[in-house]
Protein backbone atom coordinates (compact mmCIF):
# COMPACT_ATOMS: atom_id res chain seq x y z
CA UNK A 1 0.00 0.00 0.00
CA UNK A 2 1.43 3.38 -0.97
CA UNK A 3 0.32 6.31 1.23
CA UNK A 4 0.85 9.72 -0.37
CA UNK A 5 0.37 12.76 1.88
CA UNK A 6 2.41 15.92 2.44
CA UNK A 7 1.56 15.95 6.17
CA UNK A 8 3.71 13.58 8.23
CA UNK A 9 1.07 13.25 10.99
CA UNK A 10 -1.48 11.99 8.46
CA UNK A 11 0.97 9.35 7.17
CA UNK A 12 1.72 8.16 10.71
CA UNK A 13 -2.00 7.95 11.45
CA UNK A 14 -2.75 5.88 8.33
CA UNK A 15 0.26 3.63 8.98
CA UNK A 16 -1.01 2.94 12.50
CA UNK A 17 -4.44 1.96 11.18
CA UNK A 18 -3.09 -0.38 8.48
CA UNK A 19 -0.29 -2.00 10.50
CA UNK A 20 -2.81 -4.20 12.28
CA UNK A 21 -4.12 -5.37 8.89
CA UNK A 22 -0.71 -6.89 8.06
CA UNK A 23 -0.14 -4.59 5.10
CA UNK A 24 3.25 -3.72 3.67
CA UNK A 25 3.27 0.08 3.83
CA UNK A 26 5.19 2.48 1.57
CA UNK A 27 5.00 6.27 2.03
CA UNK A 28 5.65 9.35 -0.06
CA UNK A 29 5.36 13.01 1.01
CA UNK A 30 4.88 14.48 -2.46
CA UNK A 31 3.39 13.61 -5.83
CA UNK A 32 6.83 13.51 -7.47
CA UNK A 33 8.19 11.06 -4.86
CA UNK A 34 5.08 8.91 -5.24
CA UNK A 35 5.49 8.65 -9.05
CA UNK A 36 9.16 7.68 -8.70
CA UNK A 37 8.26 5.02 -6.14
CA UNK A 38 5.47 3.62 -8.34
CA UNK A 39 7.96 3.01 -11.13
CA UNK A 40 10.37 1.04 -8.93
CA UNK A 41 8.11 -0.70 -6.39
CA UNK A 42 5.29 -3.22 -6.70
CA UNK A 43 2.20 -1.40 -5.45
CA UNK A 44 -1.32 -2.86 -5.16
CA UNK A 45 -3.22 0.26 -4.13
CA UNK A 46 -2.55 3.98 -3.58
CA UNK A 47 -4.04 6.12 -0.78
CA UNK A 48 -3.67 9.56 -2.33
CA UNK A 49 -4.21 12.90 -0.60
CA UNK A 50 -5.97 15.41 -2.85
CA UNK A 51 -4.57 18.65 -1.40
CA UNK A 52 -0.78 18.74 -1.78
CA UNK A 53 1.58 21.54 -2.82
CA UNK A 54 3.43 21.49 -6.18
CA UNK A 55 1.40 18.54 -7.51
CA UNK A 56 -2.07 17.72 -6.17
CA UNK A 57 -3.65 14.27 -6.04
CA UNK A 58 -5.62 14.74 -9.27
CA UNK A 59 -2.43 15.57 -11.18
CA UNK A 60 -0.66 12.51 -9.74
CA UNK A 61 -3.59 10.30 -10.75
CA UNK A 62 -3.59 11.74 -14.27
CA UNK A 63 0.12 10.99 -14.70
CA UNK A 64 -0.38 7.48 -13.29
CA UNK A 65 -3.05 6.76 -15.92
CA UNK A 66 -0.65 7.80 -18.68
CA UNK A 67 1.97 5.19 -17.73
CA UNK A 68 1.50 1.52 -18.68
CA UNK A 69 3.08 0.31 -15.41
CA UNK A 70 0.80 2.38 -13.14
CA UNK A 71 -2.39 2.95 -15.13
CA UNK A 72 -4.28 0.00 -13.59
CA UNK A 73 -3.30 0.53 -9.93
CA UNK A 74 -6.43 1.38 -7.85
CA UNK A 75 -6.48 4.84 -6.27
CA UNK A 76 -8.42 5.84 -3.15
CA UNK A 77 -8.49 9.61 -2.76
CA UNK A 78 -8.28 10.97 0.79
CA UNK A 79 -9.49 14.52 1.39
CA UNK A 80 -10.75 16.83 4.11
CA UNK A 81 -12.60 19.15 1.72
CA UNK A 82 -13.84 19.14 -1.89
CA UNK A 83 -16.99 17.10 -1.28
CA UNK A 84 -18.65 18.88 -4.15
CA UNK A 85 -19.86 16.60 -6.93
CA UNK A 86 -17.63 18.19 -9.60
CA UNK A 87 -14.50 17.27 -7.60
CA UNK A 88 -15.77 13.77 -6.89
CA UNK A 89 -16.57 13.18 -10.58
CA UNK A 90 -13.16 14.49 -11.57
CA UNK A 91 -11.51 11.96 -9.26
CA UNK A 92 -13.52 9.08 -10.71
CA UNK A 93 -12.72 10.22 -14.25
CA UNK A 94 -9.02 9.99 -13.34
CA UNK A 95 -9.43 6.40 -12.19
CA UNK A 96 -10.28 6.66 -8.52
CA UNK A 97 -11.98 3.56 -7.14
CA UNK A 98 -13.20 5.35 -4.00
CA UNK A 99 -13.09 8.46 -1.80
CA UNK A 100 -12.40 8.69 1.94
CA UNK A 101 -13.02 11.85 3.92
CA UNK A 102 -11.03 13.00 6.95
CA UNK A 103 -11.33 12.22 9.81
CA UNK A 104 -11.05 8.61 8.63
CA UNK A 105 -12.99 5.78 10.25
CA UNK A 106 -10.46 3.01 10.98
CA UNK A 107 -12.74 0.07 10.25
CA UNK A 108 -14.09 1.55 7.03
CA UNK A 109 -10.55 2.20 5.78
CA UNK A 110 -9.37 -1.34 6.57
CA UNK A 111 -12.51 -2.84 5.04
CA UNK A 112 -12.11 -0.87 1.80
CA UNK A 113 -8.42 -1.67 1.59
CA UNK A 114 -9.07 -5.40 2.04
CA UNK A 115 -11.70 -5.39 -0.71
CA UNK A 116 -9.48 -3.62 -3.23
CA UNK A 117 -6.39 -5.67 -2.35
CA UNK A 118 -8.36 -8.87 -2.98
CA UNK A 119 -9.65 -7.47 -6.27
CA UNK A 120 -6.09 -6.52 -7.22
CA UNK A 121 -4.89 -10.05 -6.42
CA UNK A 122 -7.63 -11.49 -8.64
CA UNK A 123 -6.63 -9.14 -11.46
CA UNK A 124 -3.02 -10.31 -11.12
CA UNK A 125 -4.15 -13.95 -11.31
CA UNK A 126 -6.21 -13.19 -14.42
CA UNK A 127 -3.28 -11.32 -16.00
CA UNK A 128 -0.97 -14.25 -15.23
CA UNK A 129 -3.42 -16.77 -16.69
CA UNK A 130 -3.92 -14.55 -19.75
CA UNK A 131 -0.15 -14.37 -20.27
CA UNK A 132 0.12 -18.16 -19.95
CA UNK A 133 -2.72 -18.57 -22.45
CA UNK A 134 -1.08 -16.15 -24.91
CA UNK A 135 2.21 -18.05 -24.63
CA UNK A 136 0.42 -21.35 -25.26
CA UNK A 137 -1.34 -19.86 -28.29
CA UNK A 138 2.04 -18.75 -29.68
CA UNK A 139 3.47 -22.22 -29.05
CA UNK A 140 0.48 -23.82 -30.78
CA UNK A 141 0.87 -21.49 -33.76
CA UNK A 142 4.57 -22.40 -34.02
CA UNK A 143 3.71 -26.11 -33.75
CA UNK A 144 1.01 -25.72 -36.39
CA UNK A 145 3.47 -24.04 -38.76
CA UNK A 146 5.95 -26.87 -38.20
CA UNK A 147 3.24 -29.46 -38.85
CA UNK A 148 2.17 -27.66 -42.01
CA UNK A 149 5.78 -27.55 -43.12
CA UNK A 150 6.25 -31.25 -42.36
CA UNK A 151 3.06 -32.04 -44.28
CA UNK A 152 4.67 -30.43 -47.34
CA UNK A 153 7.93 -32.38 -47.14
CA UNK A 154 8.61 -35.82 -48.59
CA UNK A 155 9.64 -38.06 -45.67
CA UNK A 156 12.26 -40.01 -47.63
CA UNK A 157 14.11 -37.40 -49.67
CA UNK A 158 13.51 -34.24 -47.63
CA UNK A 159 12.38 -32.23 -50.68
CA UNK A 160 8.86 -30.89 -51.25
CA UNK A 161 6.10 -33.47 -51.79
CA UNK A 162 3.38 -33.46 -54.45
CA UNK A 163 0.99 -31.42 -52.29
CA UNK A 164 3.56 -28.66 -51.88
CA UNK A 165 4.39 -28.81 -55.57
CA UNK A 166 0.75 -28.26 -56.54
CA UNK A 167 0.55 -25.20 -54.28
CA UNK A 168 3.83 -23.78 -55.63
CA UNK A 169 2.88 -24.58 -59.22
CA UNK A 170 -0.45 -22.77 -59.00
CA UNK A 171 1.15 -19.73 -57.36
CA UNK A 172 4.00 -19.50 -59.90
CA UNK A 173 1.69 -20.16 -62.84
CA UNK A 174 -0.57 -17.22 -62.04
CA UNK A 175 2.41 -15.02 -61.17
CA UNK A 176 3.97 -15.71 -64.57
CA UNK A 177 0.68 -14.91 -66.31
CA UNK A 178 0.29 -11.72 -64.31
CA UNK A 179 3.86 -10.55 -64.99
CA UNK A 180 3.98 -12.04 -68.52
CA UNK A 181 7.18 -13.94 -67.67
CA UNK A 182 8.49 -17.25 -68.99
CA UNK A 183 7.87 -20.25 -66.75
CA UNK A 184 9.33 -23.75 -67.16
CA UNK A 185 8.76 -27.09 -65.52
CA UNK A 186 10.91 -30.23 -65.68
CA UNK A 187 9.50 -33.72 -65.23
CA UNK A 188 12.23 -36.16 -64.23
CA UNK A 189 11.96 -39.96 -64.13
CA UNK A 190 14.79 -42.28 -63.02
CA UNK A 191 15.52 -44.81 -65.77
CA UNK A 192 15.22 -48.54 -64.92
CA UNK A 193 14.43 -47.84 -61.27
CA UNK A 194 12.28 -50.96 -60.90
CA UNK A 195 15.18 -53.08 -62.16
CA UNK A 196 17.51 -51.29 -59.71
CA UNK A 197 15.11 -52.05 -56.82
CA UNK A 198 14.72 -55.69 -57.85
CA UNK A 199 18.49 -56.13 -58.11
CA UNK A 200 19.74 -54.28 -55.01
CA UNK A 201 16.66 -54.18 -52.77
CA UNK A 202 14.36 -51.42 -51.52
CA UNK A 203 16.82 -50.03 -48.97
CA UNK A 204 19.33 -49.31 -51.72
CA UNK A 205 16.44 -48.00 -53.82
CA UNK A 206 15.62 -45.50 -51.06
CA UNK A 207 19.26 -44.40 -50.92
CA UNK A 208 19.20 -43.96 -54.68
CA UNK A 209 16.15 -41.68 -54.46
CA UNK A 210 17.85 -39.61 -51.75
CA UNK A 211 21.03 -39.23 -53.84
CA UNK A 212 19.08 -38.23 -56.94
CA UNK A 213 17.04 -35.66 -54.99
CA UNK A 214 20.23 -34.26 -53.46
CA UNK A 215 21.94 -34.04 -56.86
CA UNK A 216 18.98 -32.17 -58.37
CA UNK A 217 18.77 -29.81 -55.40
CA UNK A 218 22.48 -28.95 -55.57
CA UNK A 219 22.24 -28.27 -59.31
CA UNK A 220 19.55 -25.60 -58.87
CA UNK A 221 21.34 -22.25 -58.45
CA UNK A 222 18.51 -19.78 -57.74
CA UNK A 223 16.68 -19.64 -54.37
CA UNK A 224 13.24 -19.59 -56.04
CA UNK A 225 13.84 -22.73 -58.17
CA UNK A 226 12.04 -25.63 -56.48
CA UNK A 227 12.29 -29.42 -56.56
CA UNK A 228 9.53 -31.79 -55.45
CA UNK A 229 9.11 -35.55 -55.42
CA UNK A 230 6.11 -36.14 -57.64
CA UNK A 231 5.71 -39.81 -56.71
CA UNK A 232 7.70 -43.06 -56.86
CA UNK A 233 10.89 -42.34 -58.82
CA UNK A 234 9.51 -39.15 -60.39
CA UNK A 235 10.72 -35.68 -59.53
CA UNK A 236 9.54 -32.29 -60.74
CA UNK A 237 11.38 -28.98 -60.92
CA UNK A 238 9.77 -25.52 -61.09
CA UNK A 239 11.81 -22.88 -62.89
CA UNK A 240 10.15 -19.43 -62.67
CA UNK A 241 11.27 -16.76 -65.14
CA UNK A 242 12.98 -19.40 -67.30
CA UNK A 243 12.51 -19.87 -71.07
CA UNK A 244 12.93 -23.06 -73.12
CA UNK A 245 16.65 -22.63 -73.64
CA UNK A 246 17.28 -21.99 -69.94
CA UNK A 247 15.17 -25.00 -68.98
CA UNK A 248 17.13 -27.26 -71.36
CA UNK A 249 20.38 -26.05 -69.84
CA UNK A 250 19.20 -26.77 -66.27
CA UNK A 251 17.81 -30.17 -67.36
CA UNK A 252 21.13 -31.14 -68.92
CA UNK A 253 23.06 -30.01 -65.81
CA UNK A 254 20.73 -32.18 -63.67
CA UNK A 255 21.18 -35.16 -65.98
CA UNK A 256 24.95 -34.86 -65.79
CA UNK A 257 24.87 -34.46 -62.00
Amino acid sequence: ILIVDDTRANIISLEAILESASMNILTASSGGDALKMLLTESVDIVLLDVQMPDMNGFEVAELMRQNSKTKNIPIIFITAINKEEKYIFKGYELGAVDYLYKPINNEILKSKINVFVKLREQVKIIESKTKELEEKIVQLEIAEKKLNQLARIDDLTGVYNRRAFEEKFESEWFRSLRNKNHFSLLMIDIDDFKFFNDTYGHLEGDQCLKRVANAIEKTLKRPFDEIARFGGEEFIVLLPETDNEGARTVANDIRIA
